[in-house]
């Protein structure tokens, strides 16, 4: 082999490793803004909805909860303790978020990646108070269902 072609060789070689240095860096410079981002997006969706419910008509919730699966394909559930979970994966990405998300909403919030009936998703479980209500007994305790990139 001529001198060209291990020069060719070496220099192209380069090239690859820093074009792959180049990703790499660019993705984990990426990972804080994406979390926090995505936890915002949630911590925004839970509020709306949360308000949307504790202020909507009793007997018109059903069409509010149907327009929104429709359109936003957001699915709401009521919460139950004995309901089978998938954890969260170890890989570090949605546990950033989730951690943002309960240092927003409160400890008493709960991540899944998925309920076991559900198909592939995140969820979100979450009990809140209605504030500005007259009883201390309306509370909201539901999974927010949403699909995970």
């Amino acid at each position: 082999m001529t001198l060209f072609w291990r020069s060719f060789l070496l220099i192209a070689a380069l090239i690859v490793v820093s074009v792959l240095a180049s990703f790499q860096i660019l993705r984990v410079a990426e990972r804080e803004p994406r979390a926090r981002e995505l936890a915002q997006q949630a911590v925004s969706v839970v509020n709306l909805t949360r308000a949307a419910l504790v202020n909507a008509d009793p007997f018109r919730r059903r069409e509010l909860l149907i327009e929104m699966n429709e359109r936003e394909g957001i699915r709401i559930y009521p919460v139950t303790n004995e309901e089978a979970l998938v954890a969260l994966r170890p890989d570090g990405r949605l546990e950033r978020v989730a951690e943002r998300v309960r240092a927003r909403l409160g400890a008493a919030t709960r991540f899944a990646a998925a309920r076991v009936s559900a198909s592939r998703s995140g969820v979100l479980g979450l009990t809140k108070d209605a504030p500005g209500r007259c009883s201390p007994m309306i509370s909201i305790s539901i999974w927010l269902e949403f699909a995970v990139p």
